[in-house]
């Protein structure tokens, strides 16, 4: 009877001292805790980061810097040569060509005029062969312009061109002179020459 209350005092201590005392295990718990700091700071540190990257593209997609938007489209520089054989006034020409679309349509003519680039110059200069020297007679060109349109929405396949717009305009007659009104109309900016009356033709 006391043999067997001595035994599961024995076994007792046995199984004190089978485990590590303080000692033993403070380096590895030191450790341990060490590492998860460690880990635990890195996560901390990426997690702000990858909030701050989403702050910047949040800040950088919602507040798109101000573009500057110009109505006007250019289309290029052009010339015209007339026919010697007419016997006009005016033997050439040079001039900047721009235009501006319908309200509402200007995506869709840029998106036109992007895609038949050439064709639409190749249309315009083969229209400016055919012209004569009485198309710039007039100092408004509104026949002129009137042409260069519809030539434009002929090639775009729809009607989209507002006005047309010429910029930089110099002539010289058939004595090699420059008429003063075109140095006036070259100086003159493009929104200038924009005519209320060629929009109803």
């Amino acid at each position: 009877m006391a043999a067997e209350t001595k035994k599961p005092e024995n076994q007792s201590t046995e199984e004190v001292k089978t485990e590590p005392s303080s000692a033993e295990k403070s380096p590895f718990a030191l450790l341990r805790s060490q590492t998860a700091k460690h880990w635990l700071a890195i996560v901390l540190i990426g997690t702000l980061v990858i909030h701050g990257i989403g702050l910047i593209y949040y800040k950088s997609t919602s507040n798109p810097a101000p573009i500057n938007y110009s109505p006007e489209i250019a289309l290029g520089n052009f010339s015209f040569r007339a026919d010697k054989t007419a016997g006009g006034p005016i033997s050439s020409a040079e001039f900047s060509l721009y235009i501006t679309a319908l309200d509402g349509l200007d995506r869709l003519a840029r998106a036109g005029l992007a895609s038949h680039q050439f064709r639409v110059q190749e249309e315009i200069e083969v229209l400016l062969r055919q012209a004569h020297s009485g198309d710039f007679d007039d100092p408004a060109l509104s026949d002129l312009k009137r042409q260069i349109r519809e030539q434009i929405n002929q090639t775009l396949g729809n009607r989209l061109v507002s006005d047309v717009i010429i910029t930089n305009l110099k002539i010289i007659t058939s004595d090699n002179k420059i008429p003063p009104t075109s140095t006036d109309t070259a100086a003159s900016p493009p929104w200038l020459e924009k005519t209320s009356s060629y929009i109803s033709q």
